[in-house]
Order: C-alpha cells, then sequence, then structure tokens
C-alpha cells in the first residue's frame, strides 16, 4: 500500500458527511496534475537543472502529503534539500522510484473514489 489514507482525515473532518465532495476534489486535482509535475521533475532533471527540480519537487511534495502519498513524499524531499548533493545517477534514480510510486497511488486513489 503506497497511501496513509490517514492523511486524508483533516479532509474528512471538514465534510464529515462526504456531502460537499471535498476528498473527491482533492484526489481528482492530485491525479490530474501528477502527469504535470512528473514531466516537469523528468525535464529539470535531463536538462540537469538540480535548483528548478528542487523547486518542482517541493510544491509536489506538498500535494503527496495531502493525499497520503509518504514515500513519494519522502522522495521529493531527498530532491528538494539534497539538491546540490545528489548526483546527476542519484537523481535519476530517485525520479525512477517516484514514477512507479506514482502508478501504484493514483490506482489506490482511484479505488478511494470509485
Amino acid at each position: 500500500m503506497a497511501l496513509d489514507k490517514t492523511a486524508l482525515d483533516s479532509i474528512r473532518e471538514i465534510d464529515p458527511d462526504g456531502i460537499l465532495g471535498l476528498i473527491k476534489d482533492v484526489i481528482k486535482v492530485f491525479i490530474d496534475s501528477m502527469p504535470t509535475e512528473l514531466t516537469e521533475l523528468e525535464t529539470h532533471h535531463m536538462a540537469n537543472l538540480p535548483l528548478e527540480m528542487a523547486q518542482t519537487a517541493h510544491r509536489f511534495k506538498s500535494s503527496c502529503q495531502t493525499v497520503g502519498a509518504t514515500d513519494m513524499t519522502l522522495l521529493l524531499r531527498e530532491i528538494e534539500t539534497k539538491k546540490n548533493e545528489l548526483t546527476f545517477d542519484q537523481r535519476e534514480n530517485i525520479l525512477v522510484q517516484i514514477k512507479a510510486l506514482a502508478k501504484t497511488v493514483e490506482s489506490e486513489l482511484h479505488e478511494l473514489i470509485s
């Protein structure tokens, strides 16, 4: 399981009966934005722009945290905080892990809203 489903509890507190559909909206926005975020990470990585990659990782990390994608959050934090220390190959390895996790996270999120 790639998701910490308790991360969505704060949203559930705002909309306990699901009447407002907040959880679905948050999940849909995340799923819709994920390809753009992954592409941006990849683009910055291939251009060897660690600072820009770190900025994208920072933004994407917050979204991942909101939906409970904890492992993705940790990997993105590593890109963000070690931007000047990681080699190209190390960033590549992290990016491969993030992309693999993204598929699992997306599948689990779809299950939550279906």
